[in-house]
């Protein structure tokens, strides 16, 4: 996905990029808020192995595989908690506390959903790149 944006701070290999989101990054929540529909500003803190400049405008892209893994991770981990809860709270129980196990298995995802956005958040290849600045 590549959308383009202003440089607004520089530090040594990474930089700060504000952009208006689009419809398609809107709807990928990775810079941390999910307004719906509305064009915002956002600024995303990126890599900038282009040494862009306060001011100039560029391309920033960020890479599909990354993406997808985000999705699987942010997606698939509450989905298996939650089933896996449930299965065991039946086998353990009856229906009721399998409903319980489900909710405490995603309440449980959403902890380790945390860390991980906090370690995820720190590798470089989850960032965004500038790929090229524009005229």
């Amino acid at each position: 996905m590549r959308e383009v944006g202003e440089v607004v701070a520089v530090m040594s290999d990474r930089a700060q990029v504000k952009m208006i989101r689009s419809e398609m990054c809107a709807k990928c929540g990775r810079c941390g808020t999910f307004a719906e529909g509305e064009k915002q500003e956002v600024i995303v803190e990126v890599l900038d192995p282009v040494g862009a400049e306060v001011g100039s405008r560029v391309e920033v892209e960020l890479g599909g595989r990354e993406m997808l893994t985000a999705a699987y991770v942010l997606y698939l981990i509450p989905l298996a908690l939650a089933l896996v809860g449930y299965g065991l709270g039946t086998w353990w129980h009856n229906e009721l506390t399998g409903a319980l196990g489900g909710a405490f298995g995603l309440a449980v995802s959403f902890y380790i959903l945390r860390y991980l956005d906090g370690t995820l958040a720190r590798q470089r290849r989850f960032l965004p790149v500038i790929v090229r600045t524009v005229k």
